[in-house]
């Protein structure tokens, strides 16, 4: 497995799970990529926006704190480095496109199209704290020789039986009532999809 981290106070935040073979380097486009064709499982967590007319994209940042985005047309690009690969998509907005969540956005809708083994993701903005936990379970999963969708519905059941405040939005902050009220919707938004 390989991860590309940002970390400090405003980029980066690791997934807490011990790996062997974990490689770490700050997440910049090209790093995506060449990281990406040598994994099985690919984690993509970073900050999701819809930017442009494009649409969505994951706003990435190399060593030198420069930030780059990735979207649809460069995913579409360079698929052939996600083919194959379990995707674990940790970055809110840019699952979708439109207010309507229902519908697969571009950038999920071209991480589908690379014929990956799977994608797991979230339909609609969702918190840090929920991302970090579908991504730890699924990929724990998936260490273990299981498949992503038991690591996802296991992550949603502890999404839904956890008091917590949330933590920060991906894409945007609410207050801790609001976010225990909405505990059930944006458990509700992960989904694993399989091309």
């Amino acid at each position: 497995m390989a991860t590309a981290l940002g970390r400090g106070a405003r980029w980066g935040k690791g997934l807490g799970i011990p790996a062997e073979g974990l490689v770490e380097r700050p997440p910049s486009p090209d790093t995506l990529f060449e990281l990406a064709a040598a994994a099985d499982v690919v984690v993509l967590l970073a900050h999701g926006n819809v930017i442009d007319a494009d649409g969505p994209a994951m706003r990435l940042m190399d060593a030198t704190g420069k930030v780059a985005t990735v979207g649809a047309r460069g995913i579409a690009a360079r698929s052939a480095a996600l083919a194959g690969r379990h995707l674990v998509l940790l970055s809110c907005e840019a699952g979708f496109v439109e207010a309507t969540p229902h519908r697969l956005g571009l950038l999920l809708g071209e991480l589908l199209a690379c014929g990956p083994a799977s994608v797991t993701a979230a339909s609609w903005a969702v918190s840090v704290e929920s991302a970090l936990t579908v991504g730890r379970f699924v990929v724990t999963a998936l260490l273990q020789g299981r498949e992503p969708e038991e690591g996802a519905q296991e992550a949603i059941r502890c999404l839904l039986t956890t008091e917590t405040d949330g933590g920060p939005l991906l894409g945007g902050r609410i207050t801790a009532a609001d976010q225990r009220a909405g505990r059930t919707a944006e458990a509700r938004a992960w989904a694993t999809w399989r091309p």
